[in-house]
């Protein structure tokens, strides 16, 4: 039996160029080697020249990037910071549905390694490179509310916007009430403190008044004995008026130092004179009344006068009176002081006032007057023709203490009458003085008058009023004022006359 052979399977040889030779597993491992070699110098050089920009797509930050790998791998250091600006940036532009943002890395980082920095909108917008294509998004009005949570944001907006509006229109009124609350509490505090202060003052004063009415009463008591010793008066010739008398005076400084002529009182040989000059006075003038007063045979006389000036005159107005000067200038009174320490002393004052108190109380001396109120009183016009009538001193026909208009017009129509032979009525105001409240009248010319003068008349009511009413129609125009410069017209003068007296 013939042992044949199995048929064989024909498989067709690949080409020639197809058969390569396999590689070696040491040749493989180096390729692979030079592949990561490549890749971390790409990684590098990426790393090193990249311009680490990268993109928000509609809110997210696309992180798959090269140049985003980069820029993490680069700052991996800061990255916790970084991407809390990087999410803000999320924030703001998906709130805005902002498409798509290129972002400078480099400014996210200058942002994030700031600390102390307050991150703003403009700080995030700043961080932007197509700033110009997303303000497009963000400046159109509403745009903050198309995203997917618009409708909640836009509630949200409204119902901020009114509470807003709400509180800050109750922060205005009540900034207002608490400003006026502030201003009252402030006002009523000053009102205490000044009510608390003046009443100390008037407590002290009036303690101190209470000793200066002993020391006066000493001083009245003893000025028998005080007379035949050596002494020192003081003369302050102070014109202690009204402040608005003072002011419409001509030279008012010179009318107070009229008196001058005091230092002639050291005929007495047992007088030294200090005197209160309300100005400078030139070594001319000290030297001529020292030079009359050798005269007058009084030995060294410069040695028994002084002249003295307020150390405030120069800061303090000039129509201010002596005895205000003085008392407003410390070292003057010290001066004083020590003039008069070891020595009986009183003031021999001017027109007198509360000032002139205190300088006594101030210096320690009596003062050769009465109180303020008591002289004022009796110094005036209606005070001395009221002295007079009680002394029994015969003085001119008139009437006085008139505060009313109707009553000076009836005072007169009665004057009148009652001497219908006299033409001219003179008019004083209580307060004045040197001619500045004087004015008249003659009521030769008033026609009822002559007509009663050529005939015989009986004074009845119905002829004082008729009387009267002519007065009152010819004062304005025929009454003549001694200072029209002070009292311009009729009416001025009569307001004054009856607002003083007269």
């Amino acid at each position: 039996m013939e042992r044949t052979e199995p048929p064989m399977l024909a498989i067709e040889a690949p080409p020639a160029q197809d058969l390569v030779p396999a590689k070696p597993v040491a040749e493989i491992g180096i390729l692979q080697d030079e592949e990561k070699a490549n890749a971390r110098e790409y990684n590098d050089l990426m790393d090193a020249y990249s311009l680490h920009q990268f993109m928000i797509r509609k809110g997210k930050v696309l992180d798959s990037t090269p140049e985003f790998a980069s820029y993490k791998r680069t700052y991996a250091s800061r990255w916790g910071e970084v991407c809390v600006i990087i999410h803000a940036l999320e924030k703001l532009l998906g709130e805005y549905n902002v498409l798509l943002a290129y972002i400078d890395g480099k400014k996210v980082l200058k942002l994030a390694i700031d600390p102390f920095r307050k991150v703003t909108t403009d700080d995030l917008l700043n961080c932007i490179i197509n700033q110009e294509a997303t303000l497009k998004y963000i400046k159109i009005p509403g745009r903050l509310f198309i995203g997917a949570n618009g409708k909640e944001l836009a509630a949200t907006y409204i119902s901020k916007t009114w509470r807003m509006y709400k509180q800050r229109k109750e922060y205005k009124y009540m900034k207002i009430f608490k400003n006026s609350a502030n201003a009252i509490k402030h006002a009523y505090r000053l009102y205490i403190h000044a009510k608390q202060f003046k009443e100390k003052v008037a407590l002290k004063f009036k303690e101190e008044l209470d000793a200066w009415r002993i020391m006066m009463q000493e001083f009245k008591e003893g000025w028998g004995e005080m007379k035949k010793k050596r002494r020192v008066e003081i003369h302050i010739n102070s014109i202690s008026v009204a402040e608005m008398k003072r002011m419409s005076m001509e030279k008012f400084m010179q009318r107070e130092n009229l008196q001058i002529t005091r230092l002639f009182a050291l005929k007495n040989p047992l007088v030294d004179i200090i005197y209160v000059c309300p100005f400078d006075l030139s070594q001319e003038i000290i030297g001529y009344y020292t030079k009359v007063l050798e005269i007058g045979n009084i030995e060294s006389p410069e040695t028994r006068f002084t002249i003295i000036l307020p150390d405030k005159v120069h800061k303090l107005p000039c129509y201010m009176s002596t005895s205000t000067l003085l008392l407003y200038s410390p070292k003057t009174i010290k001066k004083i002081r020590s003039l008069i320490k070891n020595k009986s002393a009183y003031i021999v004052p001017g027109v007198v006032s509360q000032d002139d108190i205190k300088l006594s109380i101030a210096l320690g001396v009596p003062i050769l007057s009465g109180e303020p109120q008591k002289t004022q009183l009796y110094s005036s016009k209606s005070g001395c023709r009221r002295i007079f009538d009680l002394a029994d001193v015969p003085i001119p026909i008139g009437a006085y203490d008139i505060y009313h208009e109707n009553e000076f017009e009836i005072s007169l129509t009665k004057l009148i009458l009652s001497h219908i032979h006299i033409d001219n009525w003179v008019f004083k105001i209580d307060d004045e003085n040197g001619g500045r409240g004087i004015a008249w009248l003659d009521v030769g010319a008033i026609r009822l008058v002559k007509d009663l003068r050529r005939s015989k008349f009986d004074t009845n009511e119905k002829l004082i009023e008729t009387l009267q009413q002519q007065i009152h129609r010819e004062l304005p125009s025929k009454a003549k004022i001694a200072m029209p410069s002070l009292f311009k017209s009729w009416s001025d003068y009569i307001k004054e006359f009856c607002k003083t007296g007269g």
